[in-house]
């Protein structure tokens, strides 16, 4: 994938000679409560209270070429989501 923005080809491909690494923060996340782990300093984040009903969304890109995508869902957006859905139906 660096190779793709390095040289600016025109399709995603890795160089089998570099050794690449990701990291995807997942140890910051709380799944059970649905949160993001800051530390002592800044405590933890409830997601709820930020995504308002839509589900956590993870993809990779190369450029504007999605990769893969999803969305990660927690029973605390449940009822979020169904009143925007109903409020959403009652508009049409």
């Amino acid at each position: 994938l660096i190779s793709f923005f390095v040289q600016q080809s025109s399709e995603p491909r890795a160089d089998t000679s570099k050794v690449y690494t990701f990291e995807f923060l997942q140890h910051l996340f709380n799944f059970q409560t649905f949160s993001v782990e800051l530390g002592n300093m800044l405590g933890s984040v409830e997601l709820e209270e930020i995504l308002d009903g839509q589900p956590l969304q993870i993809m990779a890109a190369a450029g504007d070429e999605p990769l893969w995508s999803f969305d990660v869902w927690h029973e605390c957006l449940w009822q979020q989501a169904k009143a925007h859905e109903e409020q959403r139906c009652r508009k049409q």
